[in-house]
């Protein structure tokens, strides 16, 4: 019999409004066929705004970057000096939004899908806000931190928890 290697097109959704969402690999330049087994998100220009690099079989890798965004953003990346260095398990919340309160949370982690990875950076896309009222952190042992904002827009934070007693 004969056999053939059968390559799905790559597949894009945008978000319209957290309410459904729709197809936009068209729009965004993301239509081609190459064998894609690994990609990541990451914000490669430090614009603000995510973009993606991707490797395909029998094919260079690839950078899209993201054009099309006008939103705010802040990135946050853990150091731990008490348990692991990259506080992989741990977790930051963000509050924002002032008296309309919003949160949203991310996981430390390098896991990914198939062959792919999570940049060890925390992005947090905050559409029009231009400033995150609080940031905790959730150590990897349990242990929780809380810093008080106003923290701006557009910045990328490191924060770091020191050996105990130093």
């Amino acid at each position: 019999g004969d056999s053939f290697y059968e390559v799905q097109p790559n597949v894009m959704f945008r978000n319209l409004g957290g309410k459904r969402f729709e197809r936009a690999e068209i729009d965004w330049g993301l239509d081609d066929t190459i064998n894609t087994p690994s990609y990541t998100y990451l914000d490669l220009d430090l614009d603000g705004d995510l973009d993606i690099v991707s490797t395909g079989v029998l094919a260079p890798p690839r950078v899209f970057r993201n054009l099309l965004s006008a939103n705010q953003s802040i990135s946050i990346v853990l150091r731990d000096r008490q348990g692991n260095s990259g506080a992989i398990g741990g977790t930051v919340t963000i509050r924002y939004g002032g008296p309309e309160e919003r949160f949203q949370r991310r996981d430390a982690r390098l896991s990914g899908g198939f062959l792919s990875f999570d940049n060890p950076v925390l992005h947090f896309g905050l559409g029009t806000h231009e400033r995150v009222d609080e940031i905790t952190v959730r150590w990897p042992d349990g242990e929780t931190d809380r810093y008080a904002g106003p923290f701006a827009a557009g910045r990328f934070y490191r924060i770091s928890r020191e050996v105990s007693g130093q």
